[in-house]
């Protein structure tokens, strides 16, 4: 019974509101016979149509069985927008909008249980259901305004506004389905490059693309891709350079990512900040970095740091791909401009510092990651569970980084915005939850969480595309270079200014900016001069891209100063040869002349050898060390004939016998022994005279 009087108020609700937009005065005549339905209404003053409190039904049906049914059933301000058909409920401590889905299927129970018996009424549901309205009762909200005390958020709740691709299909008969369905490709545009880590080189390229498609009623994004995504943008596109492969993404196939509402934690309600709960996406910091003498730039020529925020390749995505792909219209109305500082995590990298912006979405800062007030650790270093994050399928395809480690397993890092420690580092949680200060720009296999705000005073005005302020606060004005100055020329900058509540563009105006004075010229040497021939140089600007003085001669250095170079070498019996060459140029002369030969041979004996008792000797030949010529043939030497004595029964020197018993075999040593026995009978008897 209590569910089916809900259902009646919801319906009499439904029913007085779309009476409001069609027809208020003929409400009346709907329930003649019964008693009478007062209710009180505004003139309509904006473009949309409001039914004030209070609202009091007295009703009596037969089908319910209930007498003198009294009932306040609207106790806020409704908005209806016809532009749209969205539904607001506007009170004093906030704004509620309801989701589509849930308010249809909600009027579509009231209608199949409920018998109104009168034609009119019916078409009334029916445009009810055209217009999106809410019940009373209806579940299924978002509140923008958490300050209402009737359920007000609290830092850490979620809320779902928005859509994204996120869960992978899997379904083999759903990706049967999307795989026959025509397609319009798109290139995602990523960045690779030639394997140099800082050279500048890197390109977009259209080996990875998407397509959305929808199917049964619901919206999904397919992906493919020819080579794999590189996890810096500096590197070529190959297994060992991504992380799509270990994730479970290859190259030729097509994978389908149905849409999803995101989730977003509340950070601050008064602020009305919130924080999406998943990392949705993998993005490089800055799509392109060079190196040019210590620190880190924007390209080839560029000055502008690579870890500049402002002018970042993340922040371009964020505000174009992800802001149009994620919201809609009526959603987009909803955002804030929020004011951002982006300046270097700490003063002492204050050199990074990047200019303040005004953006719809942005990424957290350092300081939002260890700020208390909204969750999380003050320590930077501690693994704070609150800063945790883990990636969608959708993400993953696209290359995020995605921890295996026990502690952390399924975790991922995220972008924080400010620049880090040097040119060419961004800040950033990683998979533990520390916030650190050195993530290379160009690696593009970082999560993005991205944050806003949901406007304040949404309820002041109200035009047909949503909310806005009307009590706008202006910030700093906001410097875009149009063209810049140089030292001859004025250049021009662009001033806006923006709405800190709403983020709408309160003035804009250029401004000259003064050329900085005289060129400051140096030159620049173009072909070097010779002995005897004039060189080329031109003079550039070092404060602008001025040039002058081209092709101004450099004159030539003078008379040749000629040194010898030998190209052989002369012997003692053959001359050499050699050449001259000038030592500022390549001037060459007096090629082949001769180098004398040395004269006097450098000798010594060659291959001399003693004579033995048995054997000739050889007094050795008489070569020159230098040329190798020989001066003089040796002399045979004959041999003594003389018998050695020995001591101790070894051999002392050489004998007839024992002259040719070498080595330490058993064999040797035996004959050596004989033989030493031998010179020793010898030996007496030469003593003895016998």
């Amino acid at each position: 019974m209590k569910q089916r009087m809900k259902k009646t108020l919801a319906l009499l609700l439904g029913v007085m509101l779309a009476l409001t937009v069609f027809a208020p005065t003929a409400f009346a005549d709907l329930y003649d016979g019964y008693e009478p339905l007062t209710f009180v209404t505004e003139a309509p003053t904006l473009p949309g149509y409001y039914i004030d409190q209070p609202v009091f039904v007295n009703l009596v049906r037969g089908e319910i069985n209930e007498s003198n049914l009294l009932s306040m059933i609207a106790t806020s301000r409704f908005y209806i927008d016809p532009a749209t058909g969205i539904i607001y409920q506007v009170n004093s401590q906030g704004t509620t909008v309801y989701d589509k889905q849930a308010i249809e299927q909600t009027l579509a129970d009231i209608e199949a249980e409920m018998f109104l018996g009168v034609d009119r009424e019916r078409e009334l549901v029916a445009a009810n259901r055209e217009l999106k309205i809410a019940s009373a009762f209806h579940e299924a909200l978002i509140k923008i305004d958490p300050v209402n005390p009737n359920g007000a958020l609290h830092v850490g709740d979620l809320i779902e506004f928005g859509g994204y691709p996120q869960s992978r299909v899997t379904d083999a008969d759903t990706v049967a389905a999307l795989d026959a369905l025509d397609k319009t490709w798109v290139s995602y545009g990523y960045y690779s490059g030639t394997g140099g880590m800082y050279d500048g080189n890197m390109v977009p390229g259209d080996w990875m693309r998407y397509a959305d498609v929808t199917y049964d009623g619901a919206r999904y994004r397919a992906v493919t891709f020819d080579s794999y995504r590189p996890y810096f943008t500096c590197y070529k596109a190959n297994t060992s350079n991504s992380f799509q492969d270990d994730n479970g993404y290859e190259p030729g196939n097509t994978y389908y990512f149905q849409f999803g509402s995101l989730q977003w934690r509340v950070l601050d309600p008064a602020a009305e900040l919130v924080m999406c709960e998943s990392l949705i996406d993998s993005q490089a910091y800055q799509n392109v970095i060079y190196k040019n003498g210590s620190d880190y730039y924007q390209g080839i020529g560029s000055l502008v740091f690579a870890n500049d925020y402002a002018t970042s390749s993340i922040r371009d995505w964020l505000n174009d791909d992800f802001y149009n792909t994620a919201f809609s219209e009526a959603e987009k109305a909803l955002i804030a401009g929020t004011a951002l500082d982006n300046s270097a995590y700490s003063t002492s990298f204050s050199q990074y510092d990047s200019a303040s912006t005004t953006d719809k979405i942005f990424l957290l800062s350092y300081g939002d990651a260890v700020n208390t007030a909204y969750g999380f650790s003050s320590d930077r270093y501690e693994e704070d569970s609150a800063r945790f994050a883990q990636g969608t399928d959708y993400a993953k395809c696209q290359g995020l980084y995605v921890s295996t480690a026990s502690s952390t397993c399924g975790n991922s890092n995220w972008w924080l915005r400010l620049p880090g420690s040097d040119s060419s580092f961004a800040t950033s949680v990683n998979r533990d939850g520390y916030v650190v200060g050195s993530s290379g720009v160009s690696y593009t296999y970082e999560g993005v969480r991205p944050a806003f705000q949901f406007k304040s005073g949404i309820t002041e005005s109200v035009n047909p595309n949503g909310y806005e302020c009307t009590d706008h606060k202006a910030g700093a004005p906001v410097e875009t270079v149009i063209a810049p100055a140089d030292c001859g020329s004025a250049g021009e900058k662009k001033l806006t200014t923006y709405c800190t509540v709403c983020g709408e563009v309160l003035n804009e105006t250029t401004e000259p900016i003064p050329a900085t004075g005289e060129h400051v010229w140096k030159w620049i040497v173009d072909d070097e001069p010779t002995c005897g021939v004039a060189g080329k140089q031109h003079q550039e600007c070092e404060n602008c891209d001025a040039v002058q003085a081209e092709n101004t001669e450099i004159p030539a250095t003078g008379e040749h100063v000629w040194k010898w170079v030998v190209d052989d070498e002369p012997t003692c019996g053959s001359a050499g040869k050699k050449h001259q060459e000038c030592e500022n140029c390549d001037a060459v002369q007096a090629e082949n002349t001769a180098i004398p030969a040395t004269g006097n041979h450098v000798t010594e004996r060659q291959g001399a050898k003693e004579a033995t008792a048995t054997k000739d000797g050889y007094t050795g030949d008489l070569v020159c060390t230098v040329c190798g010529k020989l001066i003089e043939k040796g002399e045979t030497i004959p041999a003594t004939g003389a018998k050695t004595p020995v001591v101790s029964g070894k051999p002392h020197g050489e004998c007839c016998v024992c002259y040719d018993i070498t080595g330490d075999s058993l064999f040797a040593n035996i004959m050596r022994f004989i033989c030493a026995f031998l010179c020793f009978v010898w030996a007496m008897q030469d003593a003895l005279g016998v």
